[in-house]
């Protein structure tokens, strides 16, 4: 099995591209998913730290409410992953020992901080002017003062511990070509570009 690693700041595009790949026959581990089923899992330690305003009334987790509170103080913030990015790198682990597949894209924004870089046979960061990340968030119903926050949070310098940069200023159909041809690269020579 090769696994690749998909990451980049939130709006680069890393998502995209990571489903672009899954398209050409990967299996997909979105990490977003898992972190949204870890907070469910962890909702009464989540209560407890950030208080009952984070939960909805149907008992759900209120992602917005928990993301404002974590976002506008980096305190928070290390105690939300101090929590939840054990029990995600453990479920990535798990469903990669589950697969199959001989190729599995793992899409995660935070790659590098969960260790989730460990599993992975080569890491392909999507890049994108900050600006045009904060549009693409905007356009996904993120605050601006939110974008801005996350972009904020993720900073650090993942670029140069990527095997291959993808620059992502351009269309959907150029992150497809893109995708193509790392799929291609990949799959057929099996390298590792730099």
């Amino acid at each position: 099995m090769k696994v690749l690693g998909v990451t980049g700041y939130a709006g680069s595009g890393k998502s995209e591209l990571a489903k672009h790949l899954a398209s050409r026959g990967a299996e997909l581990i979105n990490v977003d998913r898992i972190g949204h089923q870890v907070l469910e899992l962890l909702k009464s330690d989540l209560q407890c730290a950030f208080g009952h305003d984070i939960i909805n009334e149907d008992g759900s987790i209120n992602r917005i409410r928990l993301a404002e509170l974590v976002f506008n103080d980096l305190s928070k913030l290390e105690t939300l992953n101090a929590m939840t990015h054990p029990l995600i790198r453990e479920i990535t682990r798990d469903k990669l020992q589950e697969s199959k597949s001989k190729i599995v894209v793992i899409d995660a924004a935070l790659l590098f901080k969960i260790g989730l870089d460990e599993f992975c046979d080569v890491i392909i960061c999507v890049k994108a002017p900050e600006v045009l990340c904060i549009e693409r968030l905007k356009a996904k119903g993120k605050r601006e003062s939110i974008a801005h926050a996350i972009l904020n949070a993720q900073k650090g310098e993942i670029y140069t511990r990527c095997d291959k940069v993808v620059e992502n200023t351009g269309t959907v159909e150029d992150l497809e070509r893109e995708a193509d041809r790392l799929w291609n690269f990949y799959t057929h020579q099996g390298g590792v570009e730099r």
